[in-house]
């Protein structure tokens, strides 16, 4: 569960195999607003989403230890969205710079950029179309 109090964000984790639903762990992140939160495929690291203001993405694990950052630039909009593979060993990042960014997932290292370059002028149907 994330929350916000005081102008800072926290988790807390849950475990949910008990009748009570208790306090796993509760622990503060070093972000300036959490956006989203996702847990990796085999439970052993929890991805932080900054808001779309900021390139940040933060790794702990789910006793609160940040074991991974990753941020790829600075003053411009961030990250859009995150999604693990199905295996769970690499993050894709899609940005607004219009790119994906891969992580390995062992290192929490960069391994590839995808980009997506817009063509810089547009043909109109008018010009591509011949006729008959």
């Amino acid at each position: 569960i994330a929350t916000r109090s005081d102008c800072k964000d926290s988790i807390q984790i849950l475990n949910c195999h008990s009748e009570n639903w208790e306090v796993f762990n509760t622990f503060q992140l070093n972000t300036l607003d959490l956006l989203s939160i996702q847990w990796s495929p085999d439970n052993s690291s929890i991805i932080i989403q900054e808001s779309c203001l900021r390139h940040l993405c933060l790794i702990y694990s789910p006793f609160g230890d940040l074991i991974g950052k990753y941020s790829a630039y600075n003053e411009a909009l961030g990250i859009r969205m995150i999604k693990f593979n199905k295996l769970g060993t690499f993050l894709s990042i899609g940005n607004f710079d219009q790119s994906i960014r891969i992580l390995n997932t062992l290192t929490w290292q960069e391994n590839y950029i995808l980009k997506h370059d817009h063509p810089k002028t547009l043909l109109s149907s008018s010009s591509s179309s011949s006729s008959s």
